[in-house]
């Protein structure tokens, strides 16, 4: 491989730069390290990507263990090996093989490993064995060593696992769901325009404010906290603690007909979220009221402080951001342009990581961002890598 290849080598890898470490001299030289540990050897060059067999990956391991490189050997250079190794280890880095969409790295390979055989969930591999280490009273090396042999030795880098879209722990990989329609309801007949539940007036254009159901969970999450060695993932997952009285549904008129779709209950993240009546129904059992996104059973969700009557106003910019945010997508799924899961992580992305969402989580002290984490700020924003 000639001098003007190794150039274009190091620029193809600095696209796939990760930000699950710090770049720096020391890591840019541990992250080529890993781009030659994964390539064929023959008289000092270098032949392109080896084929991810375990034999690379026994190579992988070796240069962890013998680093032969004059940086020092920490968490954030062993890191930036590995992920120079799993870029440079993919077909789609050789750009004269055919691109392979289903293709996953060593590192995601790795990342679900982990997650299936000891319940870890992060963003970052690195972060998981964070945890591993911690739950076992050992070095980020330490584990990261135990965990790479069993890797290896059990084979588990043949196994085809569905890699947790590690944020909110949603398993994007898995494919579509089952269209979660709880039921169907035509309001042509249940129209009212002003309802009284319990001394409370509720009248179409009314802004209702869903109550707040994560109480003090936000406070061992990694957006609250991003230095927590064991983050817990409960609030990002669906769970008895959801709204039991309110429903995400989407309504679909046409002519003199309202046909709305009400889908599964919505999720605790939706805490807080403003939106206006649109419309009220009566059956002969229950008494709903529709807002932009949620059928609400107003009588339940009243007593149980799932849901607010407040005397707010919403602006037009307010609408709009909730209609991109938590409208749309429910339209999009409905027509069958997003799938389910697509809906609910976007629910959860923008509510967590977008500065125009909706009421933003007060809870939210570090976001995520493509160059690292970043911690919210009035003055701005100061990154930090986890």
């Amino acid at each position: 491989m000639e001098k003007k290849d190794i150039k274009h080598i190091h620029f193809r890898l600095n696209m796939f730069w990760q930000n699950i470490f710090h770049k720096n001299e020391e890591s840019e030289t541990a992250y080529i390290k890993g781009f030659e540990v994964a390539c064929t050897q023959k008289g000092g060059q270098f032949f392109g990507p080896t084929e991810l067999e375990e034999k690379a990956i026994e190579k992988l391991a070796l240069a962890i263990e013998v680093w032969d490189l004059e940086i020092p050997k920490n968490r954030n250079n062993i890191a930036a090996l590995i992920e120079g190794f799993s870029v440079t280890a993919s077909p789609n880095f050789d750009t004269k093989k055919r691109p392979d969409p289903d293709y996953q790295h060593l590192t995601k390979q790795f990342s679900s490993f982990i997650h299936e055989t000891h319940d870890i969930k992060d963003f970052s591999w690195p972060a998981q064995v964070d945890t591993f280490a911690h739950r076992n009273n050992k070095s980020w090396s330490e584990a990261l060593v135990n965990l790479i042999e069993l890797f290896v030795n059990k084979g588990f880098y043949k196994h085809s696992y569905p890699h947790p879209q590690t944020i909110y722990g949603i398993h994007m990989a898995s494919g579509s769901r089952v269209l979660p329609i709880v039921r169907k309801a035509n309001l042509k007949h249940h129209n009212k325009s002003e309802i009284t539940v319990n001394g409370q007036t509720i009248s179409i254009g009314a802004v209702l404010k869903l109550g707040d159901l994560i109480g003090e969970d936000y406070r061992r999450t990694v957006h609250h906290d991003v230095k927590i060695t064991d983050p817990s993932w409960d609030l990002y997952n669906a769970s008895k603690k959801d709204y039991q009285y309110v429903k995400l549904f989407y309504a679909n008129r046409q002519n003199d007909r309202t046909e709305v779709s009400i889908f599964e209950a919505a999720r605790r993240l939706c805490n807080g979220i403003r939106s206006k009546v649109r419309f009220i129904a009566k059956t002969k059992e229950s008494l709903f009221v529709y807002t932009d996104c949620f059928e609400i059973d107003i009588r339940s969700a009243l007593a149980n402080g799932e849901v607010v009557l407040t005397n707010d106003e919403m602006d037009e910019m307010q609408e709009q951001t909730l209609r991109y945010h938590f409208k749309e997508p429910l339209e999009n799924y409905f027509k069958g342009l997003m799938t389910y899961d697509e809906v609910i992580h976007r629910f959860y992305w923008d509510r967590i990581n977008s500065e125009h969402t909706p009421d933003p989580l007060p809870s939210v002290k570090w976001q995520l961002t493509f160059s690292g984490w970043y911690k919210v700020k009035r003055d701005g924003k100061s990154g930090q890598i986890r």
